[in-house]
């Protein structure tokens, strides 16, 4: 009955019927905002990426060719607005700003201060290597690194976000860690 009443909404959606667009959202918005936190982890900025997957959906809806595969669409579209949040906040790319208090609980003594430059420098290297290999990455290999190894998401956790199974989760995460191997070979 559920899945019926989806695809009447989404078929009336396609067709321009904003009333029905906005019943079809409200039906999704829990799954919707529960999927965005698992993959962000912050309550409010999933509220924010939220409303973006709203506005691509409603963009781009009349795009969708089978109504049955709504789903896996609205899959797509918050793994990638997700993706987008993490490109604009690189979050997950280390800060090459240490404050002085970070330098001392870091145990840096003042007998290593003369190394710091250099430590820094190849700090600050290595970190540039990493995104242009992460630059690399198609979007979905990107997300599912960063689900990975940025918010520690497991397999079984991967797959069901990004609605494959979990074996194509492992043989996509060889493929990019293969890939990110060879790129940041290839840069020293």
């Amino acid at each position: 009955m559920y899945q019926n009443s989806q695809i009447k909404l989404v078929c009336e959606s396609v067709t321009g019927d904003r009333e029905a667009f906005e019943r079809l959202f409200l039906m999704k918005k829990s799954i919707v905002i529960f999927k965005i936190k698992t993959i962000v982890g912050n309550p409010d900025d999933a509220e924010d990426i939220a409303q973006e997957v709203a506005i691509r959906v409603f963009q781009h809806i009349d795009s969708l060719k089978a109504p049955e595969a709504f789903n896996g669409w609205l899959n797509t579209i918050i793994i990638r607005e997700c993706s987008k949040f993490f490109s604009t906040r690189e979050r997950y790319v280390f800060s090459e700003d240490i404050s002085e208090d970070e330098e001392y609980d870091s145990g840096i003594s003042e007998i290593d201060a003369d190394l710091l430059p250099e430590a820094y420098a190849e700090r600050a290297e290595l970190m540039n290597d990493i995104k242009t290999a992460l630059a690399c990455l198609s979007e979905k290999d990107r997300t599912m690194f960063l689900l990975h190894y940025g918010e520690g998401k497991c397999y079984r956790e991967i797959a069901a976000l990004m609605g494959i199974s979990v074996g194509a989760v492992c043989s996509y995460m060889r493929r990019v860690k293969q890939r990110l191997q060879r790129e940041l070979i290839h840069d020293n």
